[in-house]
């Protein structure tokens, strides 16, 4: 029998995983280069070309922030299946110089 210090780590390990998900726009089109965060501390991916992206080491109900310019920021919690994260355009633009 491992001690209560060691069967807490054990515990912990199992409950990390990986989250998987794809990122697209308005039109459902893949955002290659949107950036996840997991909330909460410094791990951060950037989606591939296909709006694919894969983060190691997250725990279940840990919320993920999703960001790309020109789009608005959205958190999502994971829940331990692939997410799909439709993002929108942000409704501020850039005046022109």
């Amino acid at each position: 029998m491992l001690p209560d210090y060691a069967q807490a780590e054990v515990a912990e390990v199992q409950q990390s995983s990986v989250a998987t998900g794809t990122v697209v726009d308005e039109s459902g089109e893949p955002v290659y280069g949107a950036r996840i965060t997991v909330v909460g501390t410094k791990t951060m991916v950037l989606t591939d070309a296909q709006g694919k992206f894969k983060i190691s080491n997250v725990r279940k109900g840990a919320s993920l922030l999703v960001s790309y310019i020109g789009h608005k920021s959205q958190t999502v919690k994971w829940d331990g299946a692939a997410l799909t994260i439709q993002l929108e355009e942000s409704s501020s633009t850039l005046n022109e110089a």
